[in-house]
């Protein structure tokens, strides 16, 4: 169970926690103890407690599982806020908002997060840059969205397809799991002037100056990585940040450590 702390006013009840187990449930009240947040993470065998709807968790059965210690209650971090009255609907319709913005790190693949060898297509082929999955980790526990930013000209001369490219993503983001990081969006160019595959031999376009996006890649197998097929221009980037009122920062190797703060030693090479 998610608790909340630090919530002033007599509107809501309050958990009784001891040992990092919910014991109890007390009626509204003043009282400086943590209140439920409503967030719960349960097992499928508390279904077998529900009984004739309609039927309420927090007064049916939460109580019951408290009793028999089996809830174990979470001070989860951040802000706070019910919907449930008029007024506080209100103030989330300008909280929320504020909430979802988020700083984003755009990295590129080759030579960032893997060593360019050369067209890497394949898992086997697949050589971390040391510290970069510790990297990736930190960004996600500070609270940037972490993005891909590739160009894959290997599709426009034959080397390999675009299922290679999404297929290795999807393995790269799976192996990040395994060290707890994970990649929230990767975005690609397959294009190249020079390519021997007729249809990718383009100059790629570039990001347009109002911000808006480019052709959007359909197939999503796994979740929040999503594929899309975009040129990598960085410089074009900056001015479709700056079109969108949002700031846009180069971070360079040697600037990476001072510009975010804490970071692992790693982040300097890896940026």
């Amino acid at each position: 169970m998610a608790l909340a702390a630090g919530v002033a006013g007599t509107r809501y009840g309050r958990v009784v926690v001891d040992g990092g187990k919910v014991r109890t449930f007390t009626a509204s009240g003043p009282s400086d103890r943590p209140i439920n947040a409503g967030v719960y993470l349960m097992r499928k065998a508390i279904l077998s407690r529900i009984g004739t709807a309609p039927c309420s968790l927090e007064r049916d059965v939460l109580p019951g599982l408290a009793i028999e210690g089996l809830i174990d209650g979470c001070i989860a971090e951040g802000p706070f806020i019910d919907i449930g009255v008029p007024e506080d609907f209100e103030r989330a319709q300008i909280l929320v908002p504020s909430l979802l913005r988020r700083p984003a790190a755009f990295l590129d693949r080759d030579g960032v997060l893997n060593e360019d060898t050369g067209y890497v297509h394949r898992s086997d082929q697949v050589r971390w840059v040391e510290g970069a999955r510790e990297t990736v980790r930190w960004l996600n526990d500070a609270g940037y969205f972490v993005f891909i930013v590739t160009n894959q000209a290997g599709v426009a001369r034959g080397l390999y397809s675009e299922d290679h490219v999404n297929d290795l993503h999807d393995w790269m983001n799976l192996a990040l799991r395994e060290n707890g990081a994970h990649i929230d969006c990767v975005e690609y160019c397959p294009y190249h002037p020079e390519g021997t595959v007729e249809r990718y031999r383009i100059v790629s376009g570039r990001r347009p100056l109002d911000g808006s996006r480019g052709r959007r890649r359909g197939r999503h197998s796994r979740p929040p990585l999503s594929r899309r097929r975009q040129p990598v221009r960085l410089r074009h980037e900056a001015c479709a940040a700056a079109t969108k009122n949002c700031r846009f920062r180069l971070i360079s190797r040697t600037a990476a450590t001072a510009s975010l703060g804490s970071a692992p030693n790693s982040l300097a090479a890896a940026f």
